[in-house]
């Protein structure tokens, strides 16, 4: 089945893949996250698959972005001793 309209590439409704929302400038899918913009190049969705993709792509080329580290390997900060 054919069709022109924007569509999640994650996330399955009834017999297909299911529709993306606009808002505003921004096409989103309302059970993921994931996003479009179709006006703007450079945009990059953060949706939690786009960033799995990512961080395994990066992985196994050796390149890394520090924007997407999780917080698990962030530094904590340091509380006050009692």
């Amino acid at each position: 089945m054919a069709t022109d309209e924007p569509r999640c590439p994650y996330c399955i409704e009834e017999n297909g893949f299911k529709l993306l929302t606009l808002i505003r400038d921004t096409l989103r899918c309302g059970r993921c996250g994931h996003m479009l913009r179709p006006a703007d190049a450079n945009f990059i969705c953060n949706c939690p698959h786009c960033e799995r993709m990512r961080l395994t792509i990066g992985s196994e080329s050796g390149e890394t972005r520090p924007e997407t580290k999780s917080r698990a390997t962030r530094t904590p900060t340091s509380q006050p001793s009692r």
